[in-house]
């Protein structure tokens, strides 16, 4: 099944995206079963727009500064702790600000939009992380949850891995 879609007005310029995603049912299902759980396809972006270079861009744990590695010391309280842990994209080495309606900003909700991410887990089971994505006009990609179980109050010494990838179409 091919799927056109058509915009009749004015693009205003680059850079512009559209996201894309199919939802599909089986009404069977839900006779038969009385479920119907439906499947969502990955989204695909698309654009007429040039493609630009991500050499530039990074994501970090600071805002001010390109960080890759994040030491975070927590104290034991006997119960589960959490702290949150924004990331943030960087272009240049500054904040690629998704929230200012500038060009530049354009351009961060633009590469903001087609980034993708995964995690690998941490190495302690008593530690979890859980990515919160931000909406595209924020200045922060994610907020990590990140989650500790201190109740048999040990030290705990764990190791946490996250991937971004950055596309481009």
């Amino acid at each position: 099944m091919k799927v056109t879609v058509f915009y009749d007005g004015d693009m205003h310029g680059c850079p512009w995206i559209v996201s894309s995603y199919v939802k599909s049912e089986d009404a069977t299902e839900a006779i038969y079963t009385g479920n119907n759980v439906p499947y969502i396809g990955p989204t695909k972006v698309s654009s007429d727009c040039s493609a630009i270079p991500l050499d530039p861009y990074d994501v970090s744990w600071n805002e001010n500064t390109v960080v890759h590695n994040k030491i975070v010391r927590m104290q034991s309280t006997g119960a589960v702790i959490e702290q949150t842990l924004p990331t943030y994209l960087m272009e240049g080495g500054k904040l690629c600000d998704g929230s200012k309606y500038d060009e530049r900003g354009a351009y961060c909700r633009f590469v903001a939009q087609q980034m993708t991410f995964s995690t690998s887990g941490c190495d302690d089971a008593k530690v979890t992380v859980t990515p919160e994505p931000q909406p595209i006009t924020s200045r922060q990609r994610h907020d990590m949850k990140l989650r500790v179980d201190t109740t048999a109050q040990q030290p705990i010494d764990a190791t946490c891995r996250f991937t971004y990838i950055l596309n481009m179409y």
